[in-house]
């Protein structure tokens, strides 16, 4: 026997696919039906135009019908009927999903002369999964101005491919690749309760095990001891910076920052002094060289100096004691008073 549910669209709303996605402009469903046997389109008094529509989905399936779902157009990016990070099945299905765009950037092809190759995104779900999504070079145009860090979106239409081995940023096994048929929306109503940020913070023995690998790029937090390089006031200057920092309480490493991320670095140096500021710095590759451990940057490297961040106030509780040790300058600065520091 067959199932019926309703869902609201725009009479502009007219095509649908039967294989397992039921598209209509800003409504997505993503369940598998056998077949449709009946449709019905019923207009319906509204106060506002165009006027909406109910259509109504006579399904035979012997699978479970999914809860009923009844949107108006104001309700259209609402985040519903998607699936989480974890249950995404390779190809290009009918999936959607919704996570926080914790952050993004442009990635290039440093072997063929700095080639812009697309944008790098990373995504957080509510079950604190993190994915990391690419745009090609010939899509961002006219996705770009759909990306803003921090907010939650949806995506529809991608492809699902396994991450490469090399330089993962996520312990996911899967990458989101858009597509010409993707389509991203951030969600307004009804979204699902996520965190604000993830990081992959890696200890010095964890760091060590990964140097020379390129297998995985590490996040680490650490107090800035001291900061080397050439017209550090002039954020256009992109010429390489070392980093001085403390990562445990006696471990110290370098970190070279290069290209953009030294300009942003500078930008930020420029904004006030960050000697002696924990900052949590993002997908870093460890290196060894005679011996000694030390940090690089990559295109993803993203600094932050927040305080409230918990993997920051963890650092500053364990590497010394905060009540006694560590003077709160402002929220973005915590200053040093260890003895022996």
């Amino acid at each position: 026997m067959g199932s019926s549910f309703i869902l609201w669209a725009s009479p502009s709303s007219t095509s649908f696919f039967l294989q397992g996605r039921f598209l209509f402009p800003n409504l997505y469903i993503t369940d598998h039906y056998d077949s449709i046997s009946a449709v019905f389109a019923i207009p319906l008094p509204v106060t506002s135009s165009p006027p909406s529509y109910i259509y109504q989905y006579r399904l035979q399936s012997a699978a479970p019908v999914p809860t009923t779902a009844v949107y108006t157009a104001a309700d259209a990016n609402a985040a519903v009927a998607y699936s989480t990070f974890n249950s995404l099945r390779l190809g290009i299905s009918a999936q959607s999903v919704v996570g926080r765009l914790i952050r993004f950037w442009d990635t290039h092809n440093f072997n063929k002369n700095g080639d812009f190759m697309g944008i790098t995104i990373l995504l957080l779900d509510e079950q604190d999964s993190v994915i990391n999504g690419f745009i090609p070079a010939n899509l961002t145009s006219q996705l770009r101005s759909s990306l803003k860090a921090g907010s939650i979106v949806r995506l529809d239409g991608f492809e699902v491919d396994r991450i490469p081995h090399m330089y993962k940023i996520t312990e996911h096994q899967f990458v989101i690749r858009f597509i010409s048929s993707t389509r991203i929306d951030e969600v307004f109503v009804d979204g699902p309760v996520i965190k604000s940020d993830k990081f992959m913070v890696r200890r010095i023995d964890h760091l060590q095990v990964l140097a020379n690998t390129n297998l995985k790029l590490s996040d680490v937090v650490g107090e800035i001891r001291s900061v080397k390089g050439s017209d550090l006031q002039n954020n256009a200057a992109t010429s390489r910076i070392v980093v001085r920092l403390l990562i445990e309480m006696t471990v110290t490493v370098n970190v070279y920052l290069w290209d953009e991320v030294a300009s942003t670095f500078r930008g930020l140096l420029k904004a006030g002094d960050k000697s002696q500021s924990v900052v949590l710095l993002t997908s870093v590759n460890p290196k060894l060289f005679g011996g000694e451990l030390y940090l690089n940057s990559t295109q993803g490297t993203w600094f932050f100096f927040d305080t409230a961040v918990p993997e920051i106030a963890e650092f500053v509780g364990s590497v010394c004691d905060t009540d006694n040790g560590w003077r709160l300058v402002n929220e973005f600065k915590y200053e040093s008073k260890c003895k022996g520091k």
